[in-house]
C-alpha cells in the first residue's frame, strides 16, 4: 500500500529489491534490540534448553521427509519470490506474482488446494485495501491532503524539518507513532498520513518518496497497543497477555525504532541513493 500510494503521488515506483535494500539493515539492527528489551521485561524461567543442540538434532532426524505437496508449495512460493525480486527487470506489479501463485496453487495437477476452499477467503479485506487506496488517491487529488498539511504544521515546524534528513525522519516517525496511537488500524494510518506527509515534502522541496517510505515503515512499528498491527492482535489473541503488558516494552522498542530509522537516514540511505 505504501509503494502504491507513493507511486500515485510521485510517479516513482519502489521495487521489491529497493524496499529490501532500504529497510533490511534497519531490521537487522532492531532485532537484537527487540530481543534485549523483551528478555529484560519478560525474563524467562528456563535458563537453558534441556539437551541443547543434541536434542534439536534428535528431533530433526525424527521429522518426515518432504511430501509432494510440500515440494510443490516451496516451488510455487519460490517462483513468486523470484518474480518479486526481479520486479525491476520485468516491470510486473508486486500483486501479479501473488495472483500467479494463487492460481498455481489451485490448478489440478500443479497445485494441491481445493478451488472451493480458495473461494472462501475473506473478501472484505480485499475490498478494504482497494477502498483505502482509492481514499488515499482522493485525498491527494482533491487537495484535501494539502489543506490538512497546512492546518497541522505551521511555518516554524516546517523550517525544523529542513535542517537535516536525520532530523526530518526523526520528527516524521515520531509524529506517525503518535498518530498511530489514535488511529490503531495500519491501513487507515497509512492512507491518511502518506498523502499528507507527501504534500509537506513538496512544500519543503524534500524527497516525498523518502518521507512516504518513513511513514509507511513507521506505521508497521506499532508496539504499544494490541490494535496497532495484525501481529500484535495475533499475539494478544493467545490470551497470554493483557493490554498493559505491551506498553512497557512497547515504549522502549518504539523509541529505539525511531532512533534507528533516523540513523539509517544519516548513515545508510545516502549510500543506497534514497537521499
Amino acid at each position: 500500500m505504501t509503494t502504491d500510494l507513493i507511486y500515485d503521488i510521485t510517479g516513482k515506483r519502489i521495487t521489491y529489491v529497493k524496499w529490501f535494500l532500504y529497510t533490511f539493515p534497519v531490521s537487522l539492527v532492531l532485532l537484537p534490540i527487540l530481543w534485549f528489551v523483551l528478555i529484560r521485561v519478560f525474563p524467562t524461567e528456563m535458563k537453558e534448553f534441556p539437551g541443547g543442540a543434541e536434542e534439536f538434532r534428535k528431533r530433526l532426524t525424527e521429522m518426515e521427509s518432504f511430501l509432494v505437496n510440500e515440494k510443490k508449495c516451496l516451488a510455487i512460493l519460490g517462483l513468486a519470490m523470484f518474480l518479486w525480486v526481479t520486479e525491476g527487470i520485468h516491470g510486473l506489479h508486486s500483486a501479479v506474482p501473488a495472483m500467479v501463485a494463487v492460481i498455481l496453487f489451485c490448478i489440478p495437477g500443479i497445485g494441491f488446494m481445493d478451488f472451493g476452499e480458495m473461494l472462501s477467503i475473506d473478501w472484505s479485506t480485499i475490498f478494504l485495501v482497494g477502498f483505502t487506496l482509492s481514499l488515499g488517491a482522493a485525498l491527494n487529488e482533491t487537495g484535501t491532503a494539502n489543506f490538512l498539511a497546512g492546518q497541522i504544521f505551521n511555518n516554524y515546524s516546517l523550517k525544523i524539518l529542513t535542517l537535516s534528513p536525520a532530523l526530518t525522519v526523526l520528527l516524521v516517525s515520531t509524529f506517525t507513532q503518535i498518530v498511530h496511537i489514535f488511529l490503531g488500524n495500519v491501513t487507515t494510518l497509512i492512507v491518511t498520513l502518506i498523502p499528507l506527509i507527501s504534500q509537506i515534502a513538496f512544500k519543503l522541496n524534500i524527497d516525498p518518496v523518502m518521507l512516504g517510505l518513513v511513514t509507511g515503515i513507521t506505521g508497521l512499528y506499532g508496539f504499544l497497543l494490541p490494535v496497532e498491527t495484525i501481529s500484535n492482535m495475533v499475539v494478544y489473541g493467545t490470551g497470554l497477555l493483557k493490554p498493559y503488558d505491551m506498553i512497557k516494552p512497547g515504549i522502549f522498542i518504539t523509541l529505539f525504532s525511531i532512533i534507528v530509522l533516523s540513523l539509517a537516514a544519516y548513515l545508510w540511505w545516502p549510500l543506497v541513493g534514497l537521499i
